[in-house]
């Protein structure tokens, strides 16, 4: 096979990783095709560039979260741009490992501007840049960057999976809903991936009839990375199901699952949320401990991951250790404050109100609610109102306002 060949396949795997049973090895593999064209052509610095994005992605999406990973991905940029020093693809890989790899916006943005020069109208280029701007708050700059990306290319799954996911963050869900109708008629071969979207849309939206209608069409089989099992665990969860929940989560043949934040986290972490729904809390800390376990070594090779830090924040809140649970939480805030990191920062300030609400302390749990709930990326209202994780504040009357407060306007059934 010719080294193109090799490269538009690696190029069409690394597109669509997330929509692949096992996330890693497609990339892996990805990674194996990218070093055969290199080996037939050595100076085929597109390949370089879109190597570099593979090890880039297995590092962010904590596939992989080993410094060599990263140098890896550095690596690879360094030679794209030796090879092709105005290559616009080059630095926008550099970009990329600049954002994903050093939280670097600055380097990053010059970088896509370089890029741009040379790729005027590159839906990438426009959709990092709305990646970017996501993270330092200016939601309005990155709904326009990415509905442009979108505009530019409108058959490529990663910039529609963005746009996506941005809707979401802004509690849009018109919006995405009438992206996936879109996207279901352009893209058919997705069509079970936008299922699984579009469900856990209903279920953010706090329509769970729905989303288990929509649940059933997707096969059984299809459960990339977990994420539709740990959909499904949170579906029926908020039905009062606990049983089908950990049936689901037994079933399940990943050791991790993706959760609803789009964390990749151990099944022992779902199994003691189930166990605690059920009120089997022996069960619950035995599950918890092992989770604390995973998670701690997971945090031995990345100390500075916020979002690991504010689950741990939480697993030890369900194991009763106060101290400890707060420490984690407002270590996990430092590392993630909402001022320097608008989508991750919700996420941990959230965990850590879910802490205060099962450490009885509901005055804590509200104070941050009240906030999140009006910034995007916060909890969501089916979250809030069916999950029996906030059973703790639900009897709260300030509680019961937020809930309000957040709940749909326009639902379209």
């Amino acid at each position: 096979m010719e080294a193109f060949d090799l490269f538009l396949q690696a190029k069409d795997l690394i597109r669509t990783f997330n929509d692949t049973a096992n996330a890693k090895e497609t990339l892996l593999r990805a990674v194996r095709l990218l070093d055969e064209a290199i080996a037939r052509d050595g100076k085929f610095a597109l390949a370089y560039c879109w190597a570099a994005i593979a090890h880039d992605n297995l590092y962010w999406f904590d596939y992989d979260r080993a410094p060599a990973r990263l140098q890896l991905a550095e690596s690879c940029v360094r030679q794209a741009l030796q090879l092709a020093p105005d290559l616009g693809e080059a630095h926008l890989a550099q970009a990329l490992v600049f954002y994903h790899g050093h939280r670097d916006y600055p380097r990053a943005r010059q970088q896509l501007a370089i890029a741009q020069r040379s790729l005027p109208n590159n839906a990438e280029v426009f959709s990092l840049t709305g990646y970017i701007d996501r993270r330092e708050g200016k939601w309005d700059d990155s709904l326009r960057n990415l509905e442009r990306a979108a505009e530019l290319d409108p058959r490529n799954f990663k910039v529609l999976s963005d746009l996506s996911v941005l809707y979401d963050l802004l509690r849009r869900y018109d919006d995405k809903e009438q992206l996936y109708d879109r996207i279901v008629a352009i893209n058919p071969a997705q069509t079970d991936y936008w299922h699984l979207i579009r469900a856990t849309t209903e279920l953010e939206k706090g329509n769970l009839p729905k989303a288990h209608q929509l649940f059933d069409q997707i096969p059984p089989k299809y459960d990339p990375n977990g994420a539709a099992t740990g959909a499904r665990v949170t579906l029926f969860l908020c039905e009062g199901n606990p049983q089908a929940a950990q049936t689901a989560l037994d079933a399940c043949k990943h050791e991790g699952l993706v959760d609803n934040t789009g964390s990749l986290l151990p099944r022992s972490f779902f199994a003691g949320q189930i166990a605690r729904a059920q009120g089997d809390w022996a069960l619950a800390i035995a599950d918890f401990n092992i989770a604390r376990d995973e998670i701690q070594q997971k945090l031995r090779d990345d100390p500075d991951n916020g979002l690991l830090h504010g689950v741990l924040c939480l697993i030890n809140a369900g194991l009763g250790k106060k101290e400890e649970a707060l420490a984690e939480g407002q270590r996990a805030t430092e590392l993630r404050p909402i001022t320097k990191d608008a989508v991750d920062g919700p996420v941990v300030l959230t965990r850590l109100a879910m802490a205060y609400a099962w450490l009885g302390d509901n005055d804590a749990a509200i104070e941050r609610l009240t906030y999140l709930a009006k910034i995007p990326s916060g909890p969501d209202y089916g979250q809030l109102k069916f999950d029996p994780a906030w059973a703790a504040v639900r009897g709260d009357a300030r509680f019961v306002k937020i809930v309000d407060q957040l709940q749909p306007r326009f639902v379209r059934h």
